[in-house]
């Protein structure tokens, strides 16, 4: 039994997987959700306040352009922040510590991702679960992939 739920529910996200609202996938993947209003559309206006976001943090010296002198910069905050003893050079222990802190860093978003994407499997299992029976009718399928359509 829990292989053909797994299986139909594998089924069910292939089917239907272009029609899963953009917040309930995005928010937190790279970074904060720009469907600023919540409405599970991402606007252009929405789209251009959050690329504006990036612009600016990438624009180290803020005039406007970002180029060899901002990833300069970005690198120097880069090795200022590795360089903890600050002597102006890395350790190995230094850069040791460098290493751990970006696997935990990556290790942390990894996990998230998995947590999301496991919520949002079981939310469009459920959704497309209409008659609540625990598993999914070839009917329930092909509705599922009309309405994945219709989107």
């Amino acid at each position: 039994m829990r292989k053909l739920t797994l299986t139909l529910s594998a089924a069910a996200l292939a089917l239907a997987g272009t029609g899963v609202v953009y917040a309930d996938n995005h928010a937190g993947a790279r970074g904060p959700n720009p469907d600023a209003n919540g409405d599970g559309v991402v606007s252009k206006a929405e789209h251009l306040a959050q690329a504006d976001k990036l612009f600016t943090r990438m624009d180290a010296n803020g005039d406007g352009v970002i180029n060899a002198a901002d990833r300069a910069a970005r690198q120097a905050e880069r090795f200022a922040k590795a360089d903890a003893n600050g002597d102006g050079e890395l350790s190995q222990a230094e850069m040791k510590a460098m290493r751990e802190m970006r696997r935990e860093k990556r290790d942390e978003r990894r996990a998230k991702m998995a947590e999301r994407m496991a919520d949002r499997g079981e939310a469009m299992f459920a959704r497309l679960d209409t008659d609540k029976s625990g598993g999914l009718s070839q009917a329930e399928l092909e509705a599922g992939r009309e309405a994945g359509k219709a989107r």
